[in-house]
């Protein structure tokens, strides 16, 4: 993984970035010795990004109003796509799912289910990728209109290892979750040269998912009604169970694992 620079001035950093800068600080501090080439998280107008410093490309960054972020919002629906897949088609008008999203990544998917009606818990333990998306949440709040708000208002984000946070809720007998969505980092896979380009940069980051058989056997513990893993390519890693049902197809395939019916929740 690339070692990191943190070039931020505290002046223009808000509440939520300022809190998180002594560990981001001290997490660059310690990769310092890393052979690799850097990366740089930084501070602009347009919020924190991260980039490589020795190339001319925009920096990566979470912003929940962008423009090609809207138009997947505009185009995205219960019967389709990620929507499908945590079982929005199959709850009455009305009801709202709680969707804990275990490896939040950018918020993207976490987003979308949001814009469709679901309260969504977002995980994410790397540092840099939870202080983008604490980042990108404030500046999304600070700037949204009051029909997009209440949106932004239904995402949670919590910085936390997502095998414990799950063991944990299921052990202090909080309310299971009804869905927890997992999109576990692998290379890149998207035909758009944007999304190729994030996503490479955070695979630099973040390296290749590592053991997805335990995060999913912890996600099926504790889910209420069902497990969605995505896989683009339509294929499981070695060793993992064969799911309930696939949806969709390359490149939003979606292996649903069923816990209970959703009929419950009409």
């Amino acid at each position: 993984m690339s070692h990191l620079i943190v070039d931020i001035d505290e002046s223009l950093a808000g509440a939520a970035l300022l809190a998180l800068l002594p560990e981001l600080r001290n997490a660059a501090s310690a990769r310092q010795t890393d052979g690799d080439a850097a990366l740089l998280l930084s501070l602009d107008e347009h919020g924190l990004g991260l980039r490589d410093p020795a190339e001319r490309a925009a920096a990566t960054r979470v912003d929940f109003l962008a423009a090609d972020l809207q138009y997947r919002l505009r185009t995205s629906g219960k019967r389709q796509g990620v929507g499908k897949a945590v079982g929005l088609d199959k709850i009455a008008a009305g009801r709202r799912l709680h969707v804990v999203d275990a490896t939040a990544g950018l918020g993207r998917d976490a987003l979308v289910l949001a814009h469709l009606g679901c309260d969504v818990t977002m995980l994410e333990q790397n540092g840099v990728m939870h202080a983008l998306l604490a980042d990108g949440l404030q500046r999304g709040l600070a700037q949204a209109d009051a029909e997009f708000r209440p949106v932004l208002q239904r995402l949670q984000l919590f910085k936390a290892n997502a095998r414990d946070w799950l063991t944990s809720t299921a052990q202090d007998g909080q309310a299971a979750p009804d869905v927890v969505y997992l999109d576990p980092m692998f290379p890149p896979r998207d035909k758009s040269a944007k999304v190729k380009k994030d996503m490479a940069l955070l695979h630099r980051l973040l390296g290749s998912e590592q053991d997805p058989g335990s995060l999913l056997e912890v996600a099926l513990r504790v889910a209420r009604h069902r497990v969605v893993l995505k896989r683009p390519d339509g294929k499981l890693p070695p060793g993992l169970p064969a799911p309930t049902l696939w949806i969709g197809e390359q490149p939003a395939a979606f292996a649903v694992y069923v816990n209970s019916s959703l009929a419950s929740m009409r």
